[in-house]
């Protein structure tokens, strides 16, 4: 790399840093204005209270087949990991999906309603049940406090995920059996009860 680091300030570092740059310009305003909104509702929704903010994000030009990741250290320190693409509004939605997975380890409350329900009736979770989860909260969470700014529409990630035909089993679950807990009408132990019981009937068919 210490070889490598002439060449590439000569011969990239300067485009790419202008273009981080310019994403960072064209997110932070809606940052400025939701999100305090957004980090709120989503402390709501997990259950859990956000460890140690702010989260450190590092904008570059590529990261990974997802285009985003997060880490965090014992203390709760979250540092995102995203690319400069997509913008807009899935860029806004981007950051909060990413720094939900601090809201969502192992043993936070979500995960563990889940779990839970599923022990009362022995039946066991699909391993990816817990991100599709995470999509769909984070990603509804967002889409609310966007169509209250304005313009309305946004569609979240995990549609375009259900377009592509991954995870479309769980979408009328989703929509059936969580979808009332985002909306504040059934409790998180309810819905995770509702979840597993729409899961399972989808399982037996």
């Amino acid at each position: 790399m210490a070889a490598a680091t002439p060449a590439y300030k000569a011969c990239r570092w300067t485009a790419q840093d202008a273009d981080n740059r310019r994403w960072i310009e064209e997110v932070q305003p809606r940052l400025t204005a939701d999100e305090q909104h957004v980090a709120a509702r989503l402390e709501q929704l997990y259950r859990k209270r956000w460890a140690s903010p702010p989260i450190l994000v590092d904008v570059v030009e590529t990261v990974n087949w997802s285009g985003a990741n997060s880490s965090w250290s014992d203390s709760g320190q979250g540092d995102i990991l995203i690319a400069r693409s997509p913008g807009g509004a899935a860029a806004f939605e981007t950051l909060f999906h990413e720094a939900s997975h601090l809201l969502m380890d192992r043993g936070d409350p979500v995960r563990q309603a889940l779990e839970s329900a599923a022990k009362a009736v022995d039946f066991r979770l699909p391993n990816d049940l817990w991100h599709v989860v995470l999509f769909y909260t984070t990603g509804e969470a967002v889409r609310r406090v966007l169509d209250e700014r304005g313009p309305s529409g946004y569609t979240p990630m995990v549609y375009e995920i259900f377009g592509r035909g991954t995870w479309v089993e769980y979408r009328q679950a989703l929509e059936r059996a969580w979808r009332p807990y985002i909306d504040g009408k059934r409790s998180l132990a309810e819905a995770a009860v509702g979840l597993t019981a729409a899961l399972r009937k989808t399982e037996s068919r």
